[in-house]
């Protein structure tokens, strides 16, 4: 199944791919001959195989976007879509959400010490947490609320946890070893990057109501 996708959106960014979507709803699309088709299938492609694409192996994600920032990269080298800018823009958000959201979802993993088969100690969840939303807060300049709610809602959980909190923040400096020590350092890094994203969701909230 994983194949036939990735094959399927080979042949949509190539032009090649001969079928029939609606779009958005109210708009029947034939074929991939152009430009603006081809844009068309890609949002309908991932709007349709988004769950997929979060979900499915690190190595069929990482085909994907080659795949897809490969075709990006070459539509913005082209000086003759200047008239498909919010199409192009449609089709670029839709791809970032689902990056995010699969970054969100290792996120989860990260938090219930299951990462990638492997169990996870507290010192590596805290430096797999870490690397992880280092990359995502830069990310999410390209903003999606509940993404970035799910988020803090990831890194509360983490530094809530009783065990962490009585073992290695509750505990007087002196009676932790160099390991405890390190812990609580990237717990307070964490809490850093939890103020980090709880500035940037306030910023973007505050945008919408000037907005409104």
């Amino acid at each position: 199944d994983s194949t036939t996708l990735i094959l399927r959106l080979n042949a949509i960014v190539r032009g090649e791919y001969t079928g029939r979507i609606v779009f958005k709803r109210t708009e029947v699309v034939e074929n991939t001959d152009t430009d603006e088709k081809r844009l068309k299938f890609l949002y309908a492609w991932l709007t349709k195989h988004q769950r997929r694409i979060i979900g499915y192996s690190e190595e069929f994600f990482a085909n994907t976007g080659k795949i897809l920032d490969n075709y990006f990269d070459n539509l913005d080298h082209s000086d003759s879509l200047d008239e498909l800018a919010d199409l192009k823009q449609e089709v670029r958000n839709r791809y970032r959400y689902i990056q995010q959201a699969r970054k969100i979802r290792c996120l989860e993993e990260i938090r219930t010490r299951n990462y990638r088969g492997e169990r996870l100690n507290y010192d590596r969840m805290l430096s797999e947490a870490l690397t992880l939303l280092q990359e995502l807060k830069f990310e999410v300049s390209i903003y999606f609320d509940e993404l970035v709610a799910t988020t803090i809602h990831h890194i509360e959980a983490m530094l809530n946890d009783r065990y962490l909190r009585r073992h290695y923040v509750e505990k007087a400096e002196q009676d932790l070893t160099r390991a405890g020590q390190e812990v609580r350092r990237k717990y307070g890094r964490l809490v850093v990057l939890l103020d980090d994203f709880k500035a940037i969701r306030k910023t973007h909230q505050a945008s919408g109501e000037a907005a409104a």
